[in-house]
């Protein structure tokens, strides 16, 4: 059984990844969560040393655009410090295999309205989507340099169970079943290409089978549903699944936030033999069941069920 090191075990994405893997592969979890940090040499060089790793499945990193306009040096000191600090462990222990998730915000700002793809110049607009171009250009350096293999993962707009309560949907999700405001910054026509974390898995599951059997690769490749969604679309659909209006109060844009995020798969589906197959409406229902399992408030399971037979016949 191969080896796997997942750096952002217990975030959102990686725990799902965790659970689609176990029995699969002997999976080694790695996050700050249980006092491991990818900045730091000697937790590196710990695992290393104990476990014979044949890929690593780099998830970890400081997320979102918003704060890192306000803290770029953070993350340029998390995302691309701590990813040079881990190959060079990978280099020492002849581990040459990795597996990087990126962002659709190193394509930047999308105005033409096409689907972005993997031969489109990167022009990041934020410190994040920065560091997630940098480490795409290291990684391209390591393996031209030191043969390393790699496989960058684009993810495109992940939701569903669990998600961050920071992010759009749990925060819409949560304001609509409260009653409370929804704040949009913009005029909420900007649109995303919303994937489903079920998906994205999937998605890391197939570059991983993909990079432990080939000798030479260098890849970026997009994981992302090709269909997009306004800001104002996705909350009416919130809204019609839970069954009570939003109350939405529009504020000025953000900086460093994208007109648009769109892409093309068609590279996974050759690449990997990967597509998506949750839509953004079964996503969404999947998503609030959970938000009502997990909310305190509603703790008497047998209306869960019943609300969620009824939701499926909608």
């Amino acid at each position: 059984m191969k080896t796997l090191l997942i750096t952002g075990s217990e975030g959102f994405i990686g725990s799902h990844l965790v659970k689609q893997l176990e029995g699969k592969y002997k999976i080694l979890c790695f996050d700050k969560a249980i006092g491991k940090d990818i900045r730091i040499f000697e937790d590196l060089n710990d695992v290393f040393r104990k476990h014979k790793i044949d890929c690593v499945v780099h998830l970890a990193a400081f997320a979102g655009v918003r704060p890192s306009i306000e803290q770029p040096l953070l993350y340029l000191e998390n995302n691309v410090k701590g990813t040079m600090t881990l190959l060079e462990v990978m280099r020492r222990y002849h581990c040459n295999k990795i597996v990087f998730a990126s962002s659709s915000s190193v394509y930047g700002n999308n105005f033409s309205n096409k689907a972005s793809s993997e031969i489109d110049v990167k022009r990041p607009i934020s410190p994040y989507a920065y560091t997630k171009s940098t480490v795409e250009d290291m990684l391209k350096l390591y393996h031209d340099t030191f043969s390393f293999q790699s496989i960058s993962t684009r993810f495109f707009t992940v939701y569903g169970p669990n998600q961050r309560t920071d992010l759009a949907i749990s925060k819409f999700i949560k304001a609509i079943m409260e009653g409370s405001e929804i704040h949009v910054y913009g005029n909420g026509k900007q649109s995303r290409d919303y994937t489903y974390v079920g998906d994205i898995v999937s998605g890391i599951e197939k570059a991983v089978e993909k990079i432990l059997k080939t000798e030479d690769i260098c890849e970026s490749v997009n994981l992302c549903s090709n269909y997009t969604v306004t800001v104002n679309q996705l909350i009416e659909k919130i809204s019609k699944i839970i069954g009570k209006k939003a109350n939405i109060v529009y504020e000025d844009k953000k900086l460093g936030d994208v007109n648009l995020t769109y892409g093309d798969n068609k590279k996974a589906k050759e690449l990997l033999n990967w597509a998506p197959k949750v839509s953004i409406d079964e996503g969404l229902k999947q998503q609030y069941l959970a938000e009502l399992f997990s909310n305190q408030k509603n703790k008497n399971y047998s209306k869960v069920l019943l609300y969620k037979q009824n939701i499926k016949s909608r």
